[in-house]
């Protein structure tokens, strides 16, 4: 019923791997576009990928209780946090049973994930966000309210906002983006 739906062949993802891509978040509002079978079936693909290509992560889609604590990693030498939420249809947020999506509009989720971000000793810490109103240039109405509390009580490095389809301005608040 949705206007786009979208779905990608993993040969084609593994192109983006072999070109040198080594980060990928799958928390959008297209990552249901094939209901929870798609999920499930990502899910797979993606775990089957970094198996095979250790040096590739996936975040994004799962339980809630993996969403809810920030994917760590290592990178020459360097320990990164990561960190994603996204606008979504509320059937496909992730469960204690079902994977799916953490919700940005769920206030809680938001706090117990920058709050698991402050915990967690990496270098850098990045939280992905996908939400904001499409072809829209500023940032929607308490958007930089909810970056500006995960720089500040999550010692987040870097908060990569996406969804809108256009550049947005980039704001540096002390040594933090």
């Amino acid at each position: 019923d949705k206007t786009y739906v979208f779905e990608t062949h993993p040969a084609a993802v593994q192109q983006l791997i072999d070109v040198g891509f080594n980060l990928m978040n799958l928390a959008n509002n297209h990552a249901y576009d094939y209901g929870h079978a798609g999920i499930e079936e990502t899910i797979r693909n993606t775990q089957a990928m970094h198996e095979q290509n250790p040096q590739v992560h996936f975040v994004g889609l799962g339980t809630k209780k993996e969403l809810l604590q920030p994917h760590v990693f290592t990178k020459n030498g360097y320990t990164i946090a990561i960190a994603s939420l996204s606008i979504l249809d509320g059937e496909y947020k992730a469960t204690d049973t079902t994977p799916g999506l953490l919700h940005i509009r769920d206030q809680a989720q938001f706090r117990e994930v920058v709050r698991n971000m402050k915990l967690t000793p990496a270098h850098y810490k990045i939280i992905s966000i996908h939400n904001g109103t499409e072809s829209q240039v500023t940032l929607d109405a308490g958007q930089k309210a909810y970056y500006e509390y995960a720089i500040k009580n999550g010692d987040v490095d870097l908060i990569i906002g996406h969804h809108p389809h256009s550049v947005r301005p980039i704001e540096k608040i002390g040594d933090k983006y």
